[in-house]
Parts: C-alpha cells; structure tokens; sequence
C-alpha cells in the first residue's frame, strides 16, 4: 500500500513539477515555456518545486557524471521563488529501452533524501512520456495524484523513436487522474490512441504574456543592437535546426521566393542540431543563421522581423508562433497540431500545407507584395494573443485544474479512511 504524503496546510497546493526537459546553460531554450508556466503558477500562490531528470551516457555513473555537469546547472536552479532539482539516470546501451523504470528509480532514491518533496499534494507531469509514466510510478509508491499533459514529441516523433513510448502514453491517457493537452490537436490525438477513453482530456494552452512580447518602439534601433540591416525586409523563423521542424521545405520554399524578392532575408533562431540541415542553410542565399540565444534575444529578433514563419512537420502549438503572433507579426504556418487553433487563415496570419514548398513560396509573396495586408494581418494576430491566449488567463485555468484533482483525490481518500474508522454495526436479527 503507498505510504501517505505529508498533509500540508487545506489551502495550500505544492505542486512537483516533473519534466525531462527543462533550460540549463548550454540550451537557455530548452522547454523554456516549462520554466515560464512554473514561475507563473508559483505567483498564482501554488507551492512548487520542480524536479528535471536527465539523462547520462551508458555505463557512466549518476553521480560523476552531475559532478561533471553541475557548473552547468547551478545558473538555472536559482529560480524565482521555487527550487529546481536535477536528478541524473544512467542511459541503457540498448538506444530504445524502457527508461521510465530507471527514472522511477532515480526519482525515488531523490524524493527520499529531500524531505520538502513529501509535502507533494499533486505531480503535475509534462509529456506524457516518459514524465507522465514516471509520475504514474512516484503514485504508486507515494499515493499522489497526478496531472499529466501532452506537449508533441511524445505524441509523434517519439513514438517513432522509442517502441515503448506508445504503450506508455495510452497507460498514461488511462491511469492520469487528469490528463491535459496544449491543444485541441493533442487532445484529439489522445482521443484517438484511447478510443474507448471515457474520461475528459482538458486543453491547457501554454498562453504568451503580450505584456512582454510588445512591437517595438523603434525597429531600427533593435536591429542595430542584433547587427542586421535596417533596409532589408527580415523573415524569422525560431526554432532547432532539426528535420520535423521542417527545414528543408523551409529552404526549398525559400529559395523560390528568394529567386523574384532579392530585398527579403531569412533569419534563423534556435539550436543547431541536424550537421547536414545546418549545412543546408549555410549554403542558401540570405540566409542568417544565428543560432541559439537566451529568450530575450528571442523577443529582439522578433521585433526586428517583419514577418514569421513556422514551417513544422510535426507541432504541438508552437510557443514562438504565439509570441510572434504577440509582437505583431503575421505569422506563417504549416497547419499541424495546433496551429491552426492561433491561426485564421488569412486573416491574423497563412496556413499552409505540411511539406508544401511552394505553397510556402506564395505565402512569402503574399506577404511581401501587400505590406499593408501584412500589417492587418499581424494587428489581428496580436489580438488574438491578447483575447484568447494571454498567459494570465491560461495560468489562471491551469492552476484551478491543478487544485481541483489535488481537492478531489484528497477528499476521495479522506472517504476511504473514514470508512475504514467508522464502527461496524452489530447484526439485528430480521423480524419472523
């Protein structure tokens, strides 16, 4: 039987956060949007505590290999009103085997040195797989109610890469005492995997604070401080260089524009992962390839562009097309996921087909020959972050999500051991 957490207080919600990706020095990027919902919940007046694992090579120990990696870490464990605990798994030397009981494992082992994490009253798990199945491992042993939600690798590309990752996220979708999506897209998908799934699967929107992401005042002065020219007319794109983020119909897409538009650049933003993608990119003309930058460089960028584009084979809900969209750029995108969700297409942005160059290529022209159509378009989009998609009102959602399953797993509990208290009535013998 699972031992019981320490109670705290009724009105208090300590929330473990538990993720495998979270932001560290040598990626600021990584699952920043984690990081960001985190810090807003905690100023909703939720207790949190985040708790990341990490991967280590084969055969390399725990233990040595977070000695090697703790400079790395200590910059972003000094958060704002929450500690971050970073725990490290030994990889198998099989690519594709079950990690989630070497996770539960580590994250046992953790739990019981940190005695603050029994105060745990709900583990809110992010990607279903493997955070949400070693979520559903830490209720067994400790009895917590669990959230889990599904943000997009684990719905596609992960599943394709790992044969357990599948069966993990139907247990997870079955078991969760709520299961959440970041759209309508992943909860759909969820739906599909678990046809016979008769509980509700909510949609939680990462949202974007359009109080940060504001047009700047000045688009000139931006881009003099990012080095670029202030005559060129400048297309972003954010995101890792990486084959489901659609780079080579990006580049494809690009160079049929770039052939009849020699006044229009293409900036790239985020990790370069993929050797022969990067390559691609180098060798098209116009292209910037800037690399990865911390997120306020990201909203520089983005002040500095006249138009975004997120060209993804594979997407949840973009969090870079949301703060685009807020900085008042129109936004292109592939209609995957939930894109189509931020984006009426033609009015606050362009909706295009996976993996169509050339309908990318006349989404670019529309763009580039109708700048006052361009503009509309982005006045709209920034509306659309500010009516339906402001990080207030997502936060604000999600926290009553995450307080109403502790409240309800709680009292079911409390029912349970009332039961079992209450006096057993002696027999009165029927009437003849």
């Amino acid at each position: 039987m699972p031992s019981s957490p320490t109670r705290s207080p009724a009105s208090t919600t300590n929330v473990l956060v538990l993720t495998p990706i979270y932001p560290w020095v040598a990626n600021p990027q990584d699952a920043v949007f984690v990081r960001r919902q985190v810090r807003n919940l905690a100023r909703a007046g939720l207790q949190c505590q985040v708790l990341a694992f990490r991967y280590c090579p084969p055969a390399v120990p725990a233990r040595l290999w977070r000695l090697r990696y703790a400079r790395h870490l200590t910059s972003c464990d000094d958060e704002a009103g929450f500690p971050v605990h970073d725990v490290f798994v030994s990889r198998h030397a099989v690519k594709d085997a079950d990690v989630v009981p070497r996770v539960v494992e580590a994250l046992e082992a953790h739990i019981a040195r940190h005695p603050t994490l029994l105060e745990t009253r709900v583990v809110y798990a992010h990607w279903l797989w493997p955070g949400g199945a070693a979520a559903i491992g830490l209720r067994r042993r400790f009895g917590w109610p669990t959230v889990a939600i599904a943000r997009g690798s684990e719905m596609h590309h992960w599943q394709t890469t790992n044969r357990h990752c599948r069966s993990y996220v139907q247990r997870v979708i079955r078991e969760s005492d709520r299961v959440l999506a970041n759209c309508a897209g992943l909860r759909d998908e969820c739906y599909r995997l678990v046809p016979d799934l008769e509980k509700r699967i909510d949609v939680a929107y990462n949202g974007c604070d359009p109080q940060r992401f504001t047009p700047a005042v000045n688009r000139d002065a931006v881009r003099r401080t990012l080095g670029l020219s202030p005559d060129a007319n400048l297309m972003l794109c954010c995101g890792s260089v990486i084959e489901r983020k659609g780079i080579r119909n990006l580049v494809r897409g690009w160079e049929r524009f770039a052939r009849v538009s020699p006044d229009w650049q293409l900036v790239v933003v985020g990790r370069l992962v993929e050797r022969n993608l990067v390559e691609l990119l180098t060798r098209t003309e116009r292209v910037i390839l800037v690399g990865p930058v911390d997120h306020d460089q990201v909203l520089a960028y983005m002040q500095a562009a006249n138009a975004y584009v997120q060209p993804s084979i594979h997407e949840g809900l973009a969090n870079a097309t949301m703060e685009a969209m807020a900085t008042a750029l129109p936004a292109i995108a592939t209609n995957t996921g939930g894109q189509g969700e931020l984006i009426a297409d033609g009015e606050n942005g362009l909706l295009v087909p996976v993996e169509d160059d050339a309908a990318l290529s006349r989404a670019f022209a529309t763009i580039a020959t109708d700048p006052r159509r361009a503009r509309e378009m982005g006045a709209l989009a920034r509306d659309t972050i500010v009516r339906r998609f402001s990080q207030d009102r997502q936060v604000a959602a999600l926290a009553a999500l995450l307080e109403e399953t502790t409240s309800e797993r709680h009292r079911e509990r409390d029912a349970v051991l009332d039961c079992d208290r209450a006096p057993t009535k002696a027999a009165v013998p029927a009437p003849l």
